[in-house]
């Protein structure tokens, strides 16, 4: 994945008194002293790194500030003095250490607009690596070493493990220097099942380059030679390399909205399956409803889910786009309460219960239903996937079909 350049935006305003004449100071001092302002943008360029810590803005001029952004901030607004010469320096933090740096200088002047752009300048460099695991980690991956050698100096890191993905993360790296990398993913025994070699130059343009290993896979051609007086045929279920059926757990409901407004012409029922698994599932043969009983439910269409991505199921008779509309019926959820159940071939793969608490289902989904004036869908933790049942797993937000 390269870094890509993203704009941090601050909004300034600077503001100056309008100079008295030399009659103006002889007459009462409660004369009204009008004043302009000056609309200055300033953006931030820099490429993109994970792990960023904080954005640190200097400025120096009339006034003299000094401000700590966290990165997921991305606005600034504050009042200027204006001055002939006002200093605006960027610092960004990352990996725990100062990363980049950009400066630029430039007059303010009350009652003009200026625009700003501050071009940011890679120090040092790291190497971050994210490696996809899938639900339950099917894999078998139990441990990992990155090895990085240059001319003069070897390092090695390990794995950590974060959500259902392995991290690799170096230490600070000097730029302008090339570097030999070894990936080695271990299962429970120690056996290396997966490596990747490459090579890696750092340089301002790429000061943090990452690598992602999309599959972990092998794809396998096998050959069987029979004996001449036997007579064998062989049938192959999954073929190599295309969708599989889904298992329990593989295909998870992640968010499910169930109580629009009829005034509001953007919202609509729905119901959003994740796939988190390394292969394409196919849904075809699958099925959602109320209950377990198959005939009760509604088929879905033959569908393909992508490794980590998202199915929606939306309500065919509404707003929803058409490419959410991918059962052949719609049954409507209950506002207040209810289950929904996944199911593919028959076989139960995923379903929950939403709603208040009884005697029968102590742990429950939490649901807006009809009681909050605004949208608000039940959402899952996907880094909870695996405790789905628990009610502290989710929260109530609006909704956001089709994305984390």
């Amino acid at each position: 994945m390269s870094p890509r350049s993203l704009g941090i935006f601050a909004f300034l305003t600077a503001a100056a008194l309008t100079a008295c004449s030399q009659s103006d100071k002889t007459e009462s001092v409660t004369n009204i002293v009008e004043t302009d302002m000056a609309q200055v943008s300033l953006a931030l360029d820099y490429a993109q790194t994970p792990i960023l810590d904080s954005i640190v803005l200097d400025i120096f001029g009339a006034d003299t500030l000094h401000l700590v952004q966290s990165t997921k901030k991305t606005n600034f607004q504050f009042d200027l003095f204006p001055s002939n010469n006002c200093i605006f320096k960027a610092k960004l933090y990352a990996n725990g250490t100062l990363m980049q740096t950009g400066e630029v200088e430039t007059p303010l002047k009350a009652g003009e607009n200026t625009q700003l752009q501050i071009q940011m300048h890679a120090l040092i460099g790291f190497i971050y690596i994210r490696i996809p695991l899938g639900f339950g980690n099917k894999a078998g991956i139990e441990s990992g070493l990155m090895t990085l050698k240059s001319s003069k100096e070897t390092y090695q890191y390990q794995m950590s493990f974060e959500g259902d993905n392995g991290i690799f993360v170096s230490d600070n790296l000097a730029l302008g220097v090339e570097y030999q990398i070894l990936v080695e993913l271990q299962d429970k025994a120690g056996d290396c099942i997966y490596s990747i070699k490459d090579t890696l130059l750092f340089n301002e343009d790429t000061p943090v380059p990452q690598l992602e290993i999309e599959s972990l896979r092998d794809k396998v051609q096998l050959s069987i030679q029979v004996a001449a007086e036997v007579k064998l045929e062989v049938e192959s279920l999954i073929p190599a390399g295309r969708p599989r059926v889904p298992e329990f757990g593989e295909l998870v409901i992640t968010e499910f909205f169930t109580a629009p407004q009829a005034s509001d012409s953007t919202q609509y029922e729905f119901i959003e399956l994740y796939n988190g698994t390394l292969d394409t599932l196919s849904l075809k043969n699958c099925s959602y409803g109320k209950s377990s009983k198959e005939s009760d439910g509604v088929w879905v269409k033959d569908i393909q889910a992508a490794p980590k991505s998202f199915v929606v199921l939306g309500d065919i008779s509404s707003k929803a786009p058409d490419s959410f509309k991918n059962t052949e019926k719609w049954i409507p959820l209950t506002n207040d309460k209810g289950n929904i159940v996944i199911q593919c071939n028959g076989i139960l793969i995923d379903s929950l219960y939403y709603g208040k608490p009884d005697s029968i289902h102590v742990q429950t989904i939490p649901v807006a239903g009809t009681t909050n004036s605004n949208a608000r869908s039940s959402q899952l933790n996907i880094e909870k996937w695996a405790q789905r049942a628990d009610s502290a797993s989710w929260t109530i937000k609006a909704p956001t079909p089709g994305a984390l």
